[in-house]
């Protein structure tokens, strides 16, 4: 006899962590992942906003699940409560150590462009940006878009990925190439 819908919500939120891991690991299970988020969703979103603010703290959670998604196959023991406050401590903290070095980089972009060169290392700066705009004209289409949207127009990862219809892997294997290391 088969559950129907409200038979088997019920049926998975009884479960605990483990099971509900290996449902979503073994089956790919949309119900129990759901009760997992909407158990820890709270916890992570709150550590992610209070480390990184309310914009990044969003995207820091949508990426702590995704990471999720992707070992829930190899979490099956221990407190899921407490792997996923360290895994959003670590991707708060990766986050705002890439916003910070994005910072820096659209500082030093903007101070190059309004300065004069007033030391010879100024002036092979101003020489160097012309070759710099051919450099960039050799990178794919794809690699171009990336690179003005993160730098140019300073968007988050997440809308990024969004706008350019890409999945949060290949985006991120793209941008890795242009992060601080």
């Amino acid at each position: 006899m088969a559950l129907g819908p409200n038979q088997m919500t019920t049926f998975v939120k009884e479960k605990d962590d483990s099971e509900l891991l290996k449902l979503y690991a073994d089956h790919g299970s949309k119900a129990a992942f759901t009760v997992l988020v909407e158990r820890y969703g709270g916890l992570v979103l709150a550590v992610a906003r209070q480390m990184a603010g309310q914009e990044l703290g969003e995207e820091i959670a949508q990426n702590v699940f995704l990471a999720l998604t992707k070992k829930a196959n190899k979490l099956r023991r221990g407190a899921l409560a407490g792997w996923l406050h360290r895994a959003t401590v670590l991707e708060a903290k990766r986050m705002l150590r890439a916003e910070a070095c994005h910072a820096k980089r659209v500082e030093t972009l903007q101070a190059m462009k309004h300065a004069e060169p007033s030391s010879p290392a100024e002036g092979i700066c101003h020489e160097v940006l012309p070759h710099l705009d051919e450099a960039i004209l050799t990178l794919a289409q794809s690699d171009r878009d990336l690179l003005f949207l993160r730098f140019f127009e300073g968007l988050t990862f997440s809308k990024i990925f969004e706008r350019l219809r890409i999945n949060e892997a290949t985006g991120r294997k793209r941008v890795s190439r242009m992060e601080c290391p």
